[in-house]
């Protein structure tokens, strides 16, 4: 049998592991990916994507695509509750209108989305997204096959060894890859081979989702809505919207324990009980679909094992209500992919590496309590989501910042942290270890942000009187080896700030700088130029590099 010999084996095609194949050929890094399903998702799933993960995917030049790919959903807003689609409507006109207090709040938190981040969320579903990672994996160069199975794997000291079968034709293959991802979903075989046990409560709940098409055209135009929660003596579930015209997922439990089983509820059981439930007794219904899956709120204990790393679903298990699972993913993929590619390129240690289990997992646990607190007994949404005055709490404070995907910070031997931080404070204004904070800019006659510069490469943001740390960002970028970029930002600077706004809002002096990662958070922050700025970033660099 022959060997392939690849840099990073991928486990997994799904949203997440299709992703990390994208941002490692955006490194210069080769993998190969291997995924059972013999396509990608044919299911909607995940119905969004936060303005984190749009960040990242503005960076790969995917924005305006995936934006064009949710725009059908974009105008879906609200949660309903009601027996009928007709009450559910009825129910949320009676809903008392915001107070003057309360629209100034709610206006307040929605200007300050948009001045932390060049971009915003889209609602784009996965199945309409994953064709275009695919595209883009493929266009990159990423070696991607799909009815590929992983049979077995063992690692040693020098990397990981897997077996793989093609499931059409039944050929094996033997691998060999210096690192592995497992990114292969809940009930991950990459976790159970090695065997990390789970922090969480587990399940939660065991649910249908019921693909439907049912043209409500006619009934929803105008009144587009996110949710709806069905709630009749015969069913309980959430109806949700997919493109706000003919196709929508509906979510219903079941319990095992009555016995209860998915083949007792075929397509012809909704088809005839579906109209009654709409309001619409001549409503046409198609069940195009049916997929069983468990309510699941559960982190792995570590999202790396050596040479083999865990990401989305296969680290944190979370139920969709919080909208946290493929974004979680995303994120986790794009920690590694920049800190592989610096070990592999022999520019960092591979102690770099351990940065993604400190980084990562803790996000991973607070993502799961989150969806826990959004998740009922039966695995649906909560019934307090569909109150008034939940959508206020949802754009507010910690609740805004998870969902954003902006609501953590790091702290692990890749950051620099301050004497005397708080780290319950993850506020974008500088602090080592969170995102750079956004600030719109001209570039050679371009607007651009300050999240679009560290890309692939660290990069040494200074204020309007930082030329000193140009010359020294020279010299120690040419020491270590390293791909270090270094702007200055004034009314005339590298890059153009006409109002010297930059340093207040990285909490510098102005000769001082933040180092920002090739991930887009902030490494170091030097408040004022230090009387040897070389030897202090090359210190701090070598520090960061393991």
């Amino acid at each position: 049998m022959i060997q392939e010999n690849i840099p990073v084996l991928i486990v997994g095609g799904g949203a997440a592991g299709l992703s990390a194949s994208i941002f490692l050929s955006h490194h210069g890094i080769r993998s190969l990916l291997v995924e059972r399903h013999s396509s990608t998702s044919i299911h909607p799933r995940g119905r969004g994507f936060n303005a984190r993960v749009m960040e990242l995917y503005r960076e790969l030049g995917l924005e305006g695509a995936i934006n064009e790919a949710g725009k059908d959903l974009q105008p879906a807003k609200g949660f309903l509750k009601g027996s009928t689609l007709a009450e559910a409507f009825a129910n949320a006109d009676k809903e008392p209108e915001p107070d003057s207090e309360q629209w100034a709040r709610l206006m307040a938190i929605m200007a300050a989305q948009k001045e932390i981040s060049p971009t915003s969320s889209s609602r784009g579903t996965q199945d309409l997204v994953e064709p275009i990672l695919l595209a883009e994996a493929s266009k990159r160069g990423g070696d991607v096959r799909f009815s590929t199975e992983l049979l077995s794997f063992e690692q040693d000291e020098t990397g990981v060894s897997a077996r793989v079968r093609n499931r059409s034709d039944g050929t094996e293959s033997q691998l060999r890859a210096q690192y592995m991802l497992g990114a292969d979903g809940a009930n991950s075989a990459v976790l159970r081979a090695l065997s990390i046990p789970y922090r969480g409560s587990g399940i939660l709940g065991h649910l249908l989702n019921i693909l439907v098409e049912a043209d409500l055209r006619s009934v929803v135009q105008g009144r587009e809505f996110s949710q709806w929660l069905i709630e009749r003596p015969e069913m309980k579930g959430v109806l949700l919207a997919i493109n706000n015209r003919n196709i929508w997922t509906l979510h219903v439990p079941y319990d095992p324990q009555k016995g209860e089983k998915p083949e007792d509820f075929p397509p012809e059981h909704w088809e005839a009980l579906l109209p009654s439930v709409l309001g619409l007794p001549r409503a046409e219904i198609k069940v195009k679909g049916i997929l069983p899956w468990t309510a699941s709120v559960r982190v792995a204990q570590s999202f790396q094992q050596g040479r083999i790393f865990l990401a989305g679903d296969a680290a944190h298990e979370v139920t969709p209500w919080g909208g946290l699972g493929a974004n979680t993913g995303i994120s986790d993929v794009h920690n590694l992919a920049w800190k592989l590619a610096l070990v592999l390129k022999g520019v960092a240690r591979p102690a770099l590496l351990d940065t993604y289990n400190s980084e990562r997992q803790p996000v991973g646990q607070a993502v799961v309590e989150f969806s826990h607190s959004q998740t009922g007994e039966d695995g649906l949404a909560t019934r307090e989501r569909f109150e008034p005055g939940a959508a206020m709490f949802m754009l507010s404070g910690f609740a805004s910042q998870m969902l954003s995907g902006h609501g953590y910070k790091y702290a692990s031997q890749a950051v620099v942290e301050e004497e005397g931080s708080d780290p319950e404070n993850h506020e974008l204004n500088g602090q080592p270890g969170t995102r750079v904070p956004h600030l719109w800019l001209t570039y050679q006659g371009e607007r651009t942000s300050t999240v679009d510069l560290a890309a692939t490469h660290f990069t040494l943001l200074t204020g309007p009187a930082g030329q000193d740390w140009h010359a020294a960002a020279e010299v120690v970028a040419a020491r270590l080896q390293l791909d270090l970029k270094a702007y200055r930002l004034a009314p005339d600077g590298d890059l153009c700030d006409p109002e010297k706004l930059w340093p207040g809002r990285a909490g510098i002096e102005e000769d001082g700088a933040l180092l920002v990662r090739p991930d887009g958070f902030v490494a170091w922050r030097a408040m004022r130029l230090p009387v040897k700025p070389q030897q202090e970033l090359e210190l701090v660099l070598k520090h960061l590099l393991g």
